[in-house]
């Protein structure tokens, strides 16, 4: 377990910035590769599918953030008892 301070905090929020951007993007692109995969397949001229996807992938990347932010505080000692549900 790395410690608190010194390197230690400073490899943790690397490791929690890295984990954050990865996730976001990760959603953001697989979102918008489904609609334009669909756009594609019952082509459409228009982007419509792609751009829903898009959104449906910003929605997912925020909603994984979230999850992850939860994670983060509690294992640092800023909320009082294990969270109930874990996302």
């Amino acid at each position: 377990m790395a410690s608190k301070t010194g390197w230690g905090r400073v490899m943790q929020v690397f490791a929690l910035a890295s984990t954050i951007s990865v996730q976001f993007a990760a959603s953001v692109v697989l979102g918008w590769w489904g609609g334009h995969f669909f756009d594609r397949r019952l082509n459409l001229e228009t982007p419509w599918l792609g751009v829903l996807g898009l959104l449906l992938g910003i929605g997912a990347g925020i909603y994984g953030i979230v999850g992850i932010m939860a994670r983060f505080s509690w294992k640092n000692g800023n909320n009082e008892e294990e969270p109930k549900d874990k996302i």
